[in-house]
């Protein structure tokens, strides 16, 4: 068995963002799409990550293997998770056409 060792860059956010704050608000938004090859949505329940109690997180990965794992406050509904997503998700769908 061969073990693979990825270093993980993170963040965390501890609060719910505002009703108008997205992602682009966090990070250097332009620079970060343009080396973005992918990226996951997701809830890790507070039993599957007794550590954490729980978050949503975002992974992004870069064209040059790297990792950004975002982490999101377990209170946020999902629609506030897309929302603050948005122009994340937007790029993506944009890029797709």
């Amino acid at each position: 068995m061969e073990l693979k060792v990825t270093k993980v860059d993170c963040f965390n956010r501890d609060s719910i963002p505002d009703e108008n704050e997205t992602i682009a608000d966090d990070l250097n938004f332009d620079e970060l799409v343009k080396n973005i090859k992918s990226m996951n949505i997701y809830f890790r329940y507070p039993r599957d990550c007794p550590f954490a109690r729980g978050n949503w997180l975002i992974d992004l990965q870069f064209k040059d293997g790297g990792l950004l794992c975002l982490k999101l406050p377990k209170e946020m509904t999902e629609e506030k998770v897309h929302k603050f997503c948005h122009p994340l998700i937007d790029y993506f769908k944009n890029k797709a056409h």
